[in-house]
């Protein structure tokens, strides 16, 4: 068993990576890949421990980038990228161009909340969060533990999502200089959930094409609300196009109840050969 699609407090998952590491050997999963959003920093931490009784870990980093032109999108589409080098210079100045985005905006998503009657500053957010880099999902757990949703996900329908009285759009990477990025790093890109973009075989075959021809060398098929059809599709893609199949949880620790580190809902059955894969590519 392995999972190639984990969170820790250094972006918005609530546990640190060296917890992270302690639930996975537990669990008895024998391959991790720490991926937090535009950030490192958590996998950096790990370097300074002693990693031998514990399973063995890809370096890793999930990237937010924009959509190519012809691709109409409403989100972000998500780049993972495995085994990078975590203090190459390029990558590092590109995540850190993010992580002050999402630093910035953080401002006047407060003020939205303010004026939308939720009793919220900088300072109480910071004081709750404790966070190393506070996004949209530690305001979802503000709202959530303030009593003002009844989960995190009404928190974004509500309030922080697209086109909700307190969003506010983020900076994001064109996906083609992401791909570069990752691949200059010496890293393997995957694209991460492909699911949740929503689009019909024919869209994916298309934005499939696209990114490889870009530099993308996988997909990320298995995920906890990936069907099996579904699975089946992308698995197929990935044999049309070279691509690596890869997968993982997207274990955050508080939100998407009943997801378990390594199993999704019990779900995912990914095989140690997609980690040994993603080495030899």
């Amino acid at each position: 068993m392995i999972d190639l699609h984990i969170h820790t407090t250094a972006s918005d998952g609530i546990y640190s990576p060296a917890e992270i590491m302690n639930m996975a050997s537990d669990l008895d999963i024998e391959a991790v890949s720490i991926t937090d959003h535009d950030t490192m920093e958590g996998v950096k931490a790990l370097g300074k421990k002693n990693l031998n009784s514990y399973p063995e870990l890809l370096t890793g980093v999930e990237i937010s980038t924009s959509p190519p032109v012809d691709f109409e999108l409403e989100d972000s589409l998500h780049l993972l990228g495995y085994r990078v080098d975590l203090y190459d210079v390029q990558l590092n100045k590109e995540l850190e161009l993010l992580r002050q985005a999402r630093k910035n905006r953080n401002p006047d998503i407060i003020k939205k909340l303010q004026i939308s009657g939720v009793d919220i500053t900088e300072k109480s957010l910071a004081e709750f969060s404790g966070e190393v880099q506070i996004g949209r999902a530690h305001i979802g757990r503000y709202l959530f533990e303030k009593g003002y949703v009844q989960n995190i996900e009404e928190a974004f329908n509500r309030f922080i999502g697209k086109g909700k009285p307190a969003y506010v759009p983020k900076y994001k990477i064109p996906v083609e200089d992401a791909l570069k990025a990752v691949k200059a790093a010496g890293g393997v890109p995957v694209l991460a959930h492909p699911g949740l973009l929503k689009k019909n075989y024919k869209e994916y075959a298309f934005i499939f094409e696209y990114l490889k021809d870009a530099g993308l060398e996988g997909i990320e098929i298995y995920y906890p609300s990936h069907n099996e059809p579904l699975r089946s599709f992308f698995r197929n893609e990935c044999h049309r196009l070279g691509l690596i199949p890869t997968g993982g949880s997207d274990f955050h620790g508080y939100k998407n109840e009943g997801l378990v580190l390594g199993k999704g809902r019990n779900n995912l059955k990914i095989p140690y050969s997609v980690y040994k894969s993603i080495l030899e590519r």
